[in-house]
């Protein structure tokens, strides 16, 4: 009885390998064909595209001459675009200062260094007593 369910037992595990295998030859096809049938799609669009700009070139080449072309729009009806001359604007030069403003608390710490007390450097710099101190302890503790 035993030899009679492992027989069974291994031919049903070779259906159910048989299966898997199946299936994962299946699934390969269609995700190469998915793919395919993408790159295909994108390459018909980019080649729409790319003809579209040729004739748009071709068009405004064509009749640059006379100044006023008229394009198709989305919708498929022309458009009046005059085209004017480009005026050159005259370059002005201006003068830019870049300059670099210290952070209040390098500012607190440089006249620390200098020798200056918590209460001079609170004065100087208009800003509390207790947040140049706080500036001073933190940076001496690093």
């Amino acid at each position: 009885m035993t030899s009679f369910l492992f027989i069974v037992s291994f031919l049903l595990h070779i259906i159910a390998i048989y299966i898997i295998i199946q299936l994962y030859w299946q699934i390969q096809s269609l995700k190469n064909t998915d793919s395919s049938e993408i790159n295909d799609l994108l390459k018909s669009y980019v080649q729409e595209i790319k003809d579209e700009n040729k004739r748009l070139q071709n068009t405004l080449n064509e009749k640059a001459s006379n100044k006023e072309v008229s394009l198709p729009d989305s919708a498929g009806t022309k458009l009046d675009v005059t085209i004017e001359e480009e005026v050159p604007v005259p370059f002005k030069e201006d003068v830019v200062q870049d300059y670099v403003e210290a952070s209040l608390e390098s500012k607190v710490l440089g006249l620390y260094h200098q020798g200056l007390s918590v209460t001079e450097i609170a004065k100087k710099l208009d800003c509390g007593k207790t947040e140049a101190e706080l500036i001073i302890n933190l940076n001496r503790n690093m």
